[in-house]
C-alpha cells in the first residue's frame, strides 16, 4: 500500500503536476489523521469495554458476597429475635413460670449467650478502588453500598461490642460468686441454678440491662440484613440478571401470597410524621420520613406475616397491622409489638 502511494507521488512530480501533488499529499495526510482517530476510537472503545467488564466482574462478586451475608445473617437475627421474645415474655409475665422452666437453657442464655455476624466486604473494597471507572448511573447503588459496608457496619460493631462486654462481665460475676457455674456450663441445671435465674432480683435486673444492649444489636443487624437484600436486588437489576431469586429469599416472605400489594401502597400520616408504602419491582417498601432515613435507611423492605399484616425484614418484633373500613378498603395501619400486641403508633391513609 505504501509503495502504491509512493508511485503516485513520484509520477505527479515527474509530470510537473505540482498543484495536484500538493492536493494529493494533503488528502493523504487527512486519510492518515482519520486512520489515527479511528484507531484511537477503537482503542478507547476496547478500553471502555474492558473497564465495563472489570466493573461487572467486581459487581458480580459483590452480589455473591451479599448473598453469602444474607444466608449468614438470617439465622443470627432469628437467634436474637427469639432471645428478645423470650425476654419480653418473662418481663411482661405473658407466659407461666413453667414455660421458662421447660425452656430453661434458652432462657438462662439471654444474659450469657451471643453470636457474631462477620460481614464479607472484600469485593466492596475492590469496587471502591474502581470508583473512578463507575458511570454516574451507578451512584445510587454506590450510596447504598457505602451505607451498608461503612455506616451500618460501624453501628453493628459498636452494638456487638457492647453486648459482649455486658454478657462477659455478668458471666465473670457469676463465676466469682457462685460455685454452681461449673455445673451450669455442663448443662447440669440444679434447683439452686434454676432458682437464681428464674427468681432472683439480681438476674431480673440484669435482664433489663441486657435488653437494651440486645435491642441495639438486633436493630443494627436488621439494618445490615435489609440493606444487603436491597443492594442484592439493585445489583440484580444493574447486571440485567433475570434468573429466579436464590432459595434463601423464600425465608424473607417477599411473594405476598395472602395480601394484594397494590391495596397497601400509599401515604400514611400520623400526628408527627408521614410515611409511605411503595411497590418496586413487585416488592413492598416502607419509606420513612427524610429525617429518619438519613439516620437509618431510605426505605425498608416489607415481608408478609399474615392477612393485612407486614413487617420490615429488619426484624419481626414489630408488625404493621393494616385496618379496613366498612367497605373493606385500607384506611390505615398501626405499629404493634409482636409480644403483647401493644400498639406503638397509628397512621391514617391519605386519600387520593
Amino acid at each position: 500500500m505504501i509503495k502504491f502511494f509512493r508511485k503516485i507521488r513520484q509520477k505527479l512530480l515527474a509530470e510537473n503536476r505540482f498543484n495536484k501533488y500538493l492536493l494529493y499529499a494533503f488528502g493523504e495526510i487527512i486519510l492518515v489523521v482519520i486512520g489515527i482517530l479511528i484507531a484511537l476510537q477503537i482503542n478507547n472503545w476496547n478500553e471502555q469495554q474492558a473497564n465495563e467488564e472489570r466493573i461487572k466482574s467486581t459487581l458480580r462478586q459483590v452480589q455473591k458476597d451479599l448473598l453469602n451475608d444474607i444466608e449468614e445473617i438470617i439465622p443470627v437475627v432469628n437467634y436474637y429475635d427469639n432471645k428478645l421474645i423470650l425476654l419480653e415474655q418473662f418481663v411482661n409475665v405473658t407466659k407461666p413460670k413453667s414455660f421458662f422452666e421447660e425452656n430453661f437453657r434458652d432462657f438462662s442464655q439471654i444474659n450469657l449467650g451471643y453470636r457474631q455476624f462477620i460481614q464479607s466486604n472484600q469485593a466492596f473494597l475492590r469496587l471502591k478502588n474502581q470508583v473512578e471507572l463507575l458511570p454516574d448511573e451507578y451512584n445510587p447503588l454506590l450510596k447504598s453500598l457505602n451505607r451498608l459496608y461503612i455506616e451500618n457496619a460501624k453501628l453493628y460493631d459498636f452494638a456487638h461490642s457492647n453486648v459482649t462486654n455486658v454478657m462477659l462481665k455478668y458471666k465473670s460475676k457469676l463465676y466469682d460468686n457462685f460455685r454452681w457455674m461449673e455445673d451450669y456450663q455442663k448443662n447440669n441445671f440444679t434447683p439452686e441454678i434454676k432458682n437464681y435465674f428464674l427468681n432472683s432480683e439480681a438476674n431480673r435486673k440484669q435482664l433489663i440491662k441486657t435488653k437494651d444492649a440486645l435491642q441495639n444489636q438486633y436493630a443494627s443487624m436488621g439494618f445490615i440484613k435489609d440493606q444487603s437484600v436491597s443492594c442484592y436486588l439493585m445489583l440484580k437489576k444493574f447486571l440485567q440478571n433475570d434468573s429466579e431469586l436464590p432459595e434463601v429469599f423464600d425465608q424473607l416472605q417477599l411473594k405476598y401470597r395472602i395480601n394484594t400489594p397494590e391495596e397497601l401502597i400509599g401515604n400514611y400520616t400520623s400526628l408527627n410524621s408521614t410515611v409511605s408504602v411503595e411497590l418496586r419491582d413487585g416488592i413492598l417498601y416502607l419509606v420513612p420520613p427524610k429525617s429518619a432515613s438519613e439516620i437509618t435507611a431510605e426505605s425498608f423492605i416489607l415481608q408478609e406475616i399474615g392477612k393485612d399484616t407486614l413487617a420490615a425484614i429488619i426484624g419481626k418484633n414489630t408488625f404493621m397491622k393494616f385496618n379496613r373500613d366498612a367497605k373493606g378498603e385500607i384506611e390505615g395501619f398501626a405499629f404493634v409489638t409482636s409480644v403483647g400486641n401493644k400498639e406503638l403508633a397509628s397512621y391514617k391513609k391519605e386519600k387520593k
